[in-house]
């Protein structure tokens, strides 16, 4: 038997109603899957990541032989925040050569995106592809947005 979120709150509050007591709000919820802000902001980066990545970078992460760089393991990824933010904000006009490699394609600047969208898209990218950096912080971002407009 599948119960929903909705149909668990019903029967929390008729037994708190008809037993007060009897059942705590942890009790009741420990059927519903809580997830967690990382996950959440995981899921939401990786739609951002869909929406306007995926063409250059590949689903995988993998990038285009000499035009796109991977994502895959690589220390502009896995190291410096500010810098990754900062591509992501005023992109890179540059022909990148990232790790002896040199690529073909410029990064596009993304300033329309939130501090969150930015944040989350990075989160996802050093969370994902066999990576396990830090997740970023909007905060981070916004820091690094006040330094790029100064």
């Amino acid at each position: 038997m599948i119960i929903n979120q909705k149909t668990l709150l019903i029967l929390f509050f008729a037994a708190a109603f008809i037993n007060p007591g009897a059942v705590s709000a942890q009790e009741a919820n420990h059927c519903i899957a809580q997830k967690s802000p990382l996950k959440m902001s995981i899921e939401a980066g990786q739609v951002v990541y869909s929406g306007l990545c995926i063409s250059c970078h590949l689903a995988d992460g993998a990038g285009s032989s000499n035009k796109n760089p991977s994502l895959v393991k690589t220390r502009s990824v896995l190291g410096n925040k500010r810098d990754l933010i900062e591509c992501i904000i005023k992109g890179n006009y540059q022909h990148a050569e990232i790790e002896a490699q040199k690529f073909q394609n410029t990064m596009p600047p993304h300033p329309e995106l939130t501090d969150t969208e930015i944040a989350n898209v990075l989160t996802y990218v050093r969370r994902s592809f066999g990576n396990k950096a830090s997740a970023i912080k909007p905060s981070e971002v916004k820091t690094v947005r006040a330094e790029i407009k100064m």
